[in-house]
């Protein structure tokens, strides 16, 4: 990898990846789905992704409930970047119906779980959907999100 281009790298290896076709790329998607049936929290992320945007085998099979439902079962586990995709989805409405109090929520246990790197994307998105709810929502989505917490345990 040529380290000077790091995005023609990066472009590269995705493409490389992107490449394997046939057996092996089923295997590789039958290995996911088996890891994230089994809890692998970031195989159910990157399962939801691959569903999310057509990626791989599953091209033809674009779902947003499928990747909805895999989110979840990675946000469940604390996975930071499923929780940030299921409040951008119940803000958008894709796969959900729209929810700016879901959002909200997801959005603020992003926050309170987001490395650095992270929190201030999360803030953001956040801060974004304030604006559509009214002082008793963003209470209730707060409560939410504490409630989540108490029964999703950081470990």
């Amino acid at each position: 990898m040529n380290l000077r281009y790091p995005i023609l790298g990066a472009v590269a290896s995705f493409v490389a990846i992107s490449s394997v076709t046939g057996y092996a790329q089923d295997e590789t998607i039958a290995g996911l789905r088996t890891r994230a049936e089994h809890g692998d929290a970031d195989a159910q992320y990157r399962l939801g992704s691959m569903y999310d945007y057509g990626q791989g085998f599953l091209q033809d099979l674009q779902d947003d409930v499928e990747a909805v439902k895999w989110y979840r079962s990675a946000a469940k586990q604390n996975h930071v970047e499923a929780q940030l995709v299921l409040g951008y989805r119940y803000q958008r409405g894709e796969g959900v119906p729209r929810d700016y109090v879901l959002s909200y929520m997801w959005f603020e246990l992003a926050v309170s779980r987001a490395s650095e790197a992270m929190r201030g994307r999360a803030m953001r998105a956040r801060n974004e959907v304030t604006e559509f709810l009214t002082f008793d929502e963003r209470e209730d989505a707060k409560s939410r999100a504490l409630k989540w917490d108490r029964e999703h345990p950081l470990h």
